[in-house]
């Protein structure tokens, strides 16, 4: 499927972008604020490079005026490494508390 010049879809689509890191940044203080409890300070590194990794997806977009990659590339990357980031402070959380 081929796109016009004109077509709104590249803009939709990095705007999904920022959502997407916007939601994982606020998750990423949710998160860190709960668990910070059980887990004190590796909640809160945790949850620190999760939001850090979020942001750097949104400056890409919104400072740098750097178009999201389609496919594969460095934003798809942080985004992942953000969710397993605080996947892995949950599942510690878990275990200790």
């Amino acid at each position: 499927m081929s796109y016009t010049a004109d077509s709104a879809a590249p803009e939709r689509t990095s705007l999904a972008w920022q959502r997407t890191a916007l939601s994982l940044a606020v998750a990423a203080v949710v998160i860190g604020r709960l668990a910070v409890g059980s887990l004190g300070p590796v909640a809160v590194v945790g949850a620190a490079l999760a939001a850090l990794f979020a942001a750097t997806v949104l400056l890409a977009r919104r400072v740098l005026d750097r178009p999201v990659e389609r496919r594969g590339g460095a934003v798809p990357l942080l985004l992942a490494l953000a969710v397993l980031t605080l996947g892995a402070v949950e599942v510690v959380a878990a275990v200790v508390g």
